[in-house]
């Protein structure tokens, strides 16, 4: 399994959650690579150097040629948390490598995420005793604290991951409080998972603290390891195949 983070502040808040869930299905044997986008975390670069989404796509491509390079593997699941698991559905549909993917709580609608994103930002700034004015210009703009490429934000806004049009069998996880109308109805290949615990992505209360999933993680881990039994039991851990999931 390739791991594939969100961007910006969410980054840093899902960074623990990551690493559990990564011990975790360490612990039932399955193996996994985590890395980081350019301009997050250990990667190169910083955020305002990301000219476009196929820059992250591309480095989805490379951690998943590496996976395969040095595990032997000749496919991958790929696992992607909010803008993460809307890029691995993009790298997905031009692979023929990859036999499953699982999105945790994905962003399906660009121009939808970055209102969000700059609500909670604007809400932010107006509670400060000192008004600031943060950068917003015809070359970048800056959103909780990360300064991204206006020709990203752009792309972005036009964003529309294609859920719709996945052929491999592919596991969302989304919280009962949030539900999206778009995973209703549940086709053959996608199995939607419900999870108790809250959406908190909006609410600025929670913007500095770490987004810890411990039932969702446990949730996660079990419907994994049901996933690669029920592929492996068909003969199907290879792509192209098809699997109904429900």
């Amino acid at each position: 399994m390739v791991f594939v983070p969100p961007i910006g502040h969410e980054y840093i808040r899902t960074h623990w959650a990551m690493k559990l869930l990564a011990k975790q299905l360490t612990r039932k044997s399955m193996h996994k690579l985590r890395f980081d986008l350019r301009g997050h975390g250990d990667s190169f670069g910083n955020p305002s150097e990301v000219r476009s989404l196929d820059a992250l796509r591309n480095d989805i491509n490379n951690a998943i040629d590496h996976c395969k390079e040095r595990s032997g593997c000749d496919s991958v699941a790929l696992l992607g948390l909010r803008a993460g698991a809307g890029l691995i559905t993009d790298v997905a549909t031009t692979r023929d490598d990859v036999h499953s993917i699982i999105a945790w709580e994905p962003v399906l609608h660009g121009r939808r995420y970055l209102t969000e994103l700059r609500r909670v930002h604007s809400t932010m700034l107006d509670l400060w005793f000192e008004k600031t004015q943060t950068v917003d210009d015809s070359e970048y703009e800056e959103i909780i604290a990360w300064k991204y490429q206006r020709s990203l934000v752009e792309e972005m806004d036009q964003w529309r991951p294609p859920f719709e049009s996945l052929t491999l069998p592919h596991l969302v996880v989304e919280s009962q409080s949030n539900p999206n109308p778009a995973f209703t109805p549940t086709n053959s290949m996608r199995k939607t998972v419900p999870v108790a615990e809250e959406y908190s992505w909006n609410r600025l209360c929670d913007l500095e603290t770490a987004w810890l999933r411990p039932h969702s993680t446990r949730t996660l881990v079990n419907q994994i390891q049901n996933l690669f039994e029920r592929l492996e039991q068909k003969g199907m851990l290879t792509p192209k195949r098809e699997l109904c999931l429900t």
